[in-house]
C-alpha cells in the first residue's frame, strides 16, 4: 500500500466477518412488515445501505435512517419512518450480527498465513469478541478460530470509528506502527476515512464492486487482502 510493508491488518466486523442472520432478521423485522425476500437479497442490501454511508454523519439517527432506507428500498419494501425503526430496532439485537460471511473464515485463514499481527477494530456493542469466538471464526490467542492479536470493541474502549483514536488503541495495542498496517471494512465514512486519519492505510470491502472512487483502493474478498499483504512484503 502506496510503497509500505504491511505488518498488520485491522478488520471491521459487521459486513466483513459476519453478516444479519436471515431468520432472525425476517422473523423480527421483515416478516412483521409483510416482506419476506430472497435471503440471498439480503446479503446485497447490506451493501447497498453501506454506500450511502460515504460520508459519515455527525447525527448517530441520521447514519441508521440513510442505510436502512436504501436498505428497504434494495428488498422492495417501503422506507417509511415506522418500517425504518423496525429494522433499526431488529439490527440492534444481540442475536442479529451472528451468521458468517461467505468466505470469512478461509479469507482469516489466508491473512494469517502471512505472518502479520491481526485485530479485529469494530463500532460494536460489547459483544463482538464473544461472537466471533463462539462462530469459531477467530479468537485473541489459541483457539477453534483464527488466533488474532487484539479484538477493540467501540463499547468497550469508548471511542467509535470514524474517530482516529480507535485506531490508536488498536495499534497500540498491537505494537505496529500506523503506516505499516492496512484497515478492512465496508464503510467508507467510517472505515477508510477512520483508518485514513489515524496514518494508516485502508482496503475498502467492496463485494459487489458498488464503489466507484479512485480515491481509495479496493478489495472484493479477504483472500485478496492476503494477496495485496503478500505483496507488500515480498521484498522482505
Amino acid at each position: 500500500m502506496n510503497g509500505n510493508v504491511i505488518d498488520a491488518v485491522l478488520l471491521d466486523a459487521g459486513g466483513v466477518l459476519v453478516l444479519p442472520h436471515h431468520e432472525v432478521l425476517v422473523e423480527h423485522a421483515l416478516g412483521p412488515i409483510g416482506v419476506v425476500p430472497d435471503v440471498e437479497e439480503l446479503d446485497r442490501a447490506h451493501y447497498h445501505g453501506a454506500r450511502e454511508l460515504e460520508v459519515w454523519p455527525e447525527d448517530e439517527v441520521a447514519i441508521f435512517s440513510r442505510f436502512n432506507r436504501a436498505y428497504l428500498e434494495r428488498i422492495g419494501a417501503d422506507p417509511s419512518e415506522a418500517n425504518v425503526a423496525a429494522l433499526n430496532a431488529a439490527f440492534q439485537r444481540f442475536d442479529m450480527w451472528t451468521r458468517p460471511a461467505p468466505g470469512a473464515r478461509e479469507g482469516l485463514a489466508a491473512i494469517a498465513a502471512t505472518g502479520v499481527k491481526m485485530a479485529i477494530v469494530s463500532n460494536a456493542d460489547g459483544q463482538v469478541e464473544q461472537i466471533l469466538a463462539e462462530l469459531e471464526l477467530c479468537q485473541v490467542g489459541p483457539g477453534r478460530g483464527v488466533e488474532i492479536h487484539a479484538v477493540i470493541d467501540s463499547h468497550v474502549v469508548g471511542v467509535a470509528k470514524p474517530d482516529a483514536r480507535i485506531f490508536h488503541i488498536a495499534l497500540e495495542r498491537i505494537d505496529v506502527a500506523a503506516a505499516q498496517a492496512v484497515h478492512v471494512g465496508d464503510i467508507v465514512g467510517a472505515d477508510v476515512a477512520g483508518a485514513t486519519s489515524a496514518g494508516a492505510n485502508a482496503l475498502h470491502f467492496d463485494p459487489l464492486h458498488l464503489c466507484e472512487s479512485a480515491d481509495h483502493h479496493h478489495a472484493a474478498t479477504l483472500v485478496e487482502v492476503a494477496e495485496v499483504v503478500t505483496a507488500s512484503r515480498s521484498g522482505r
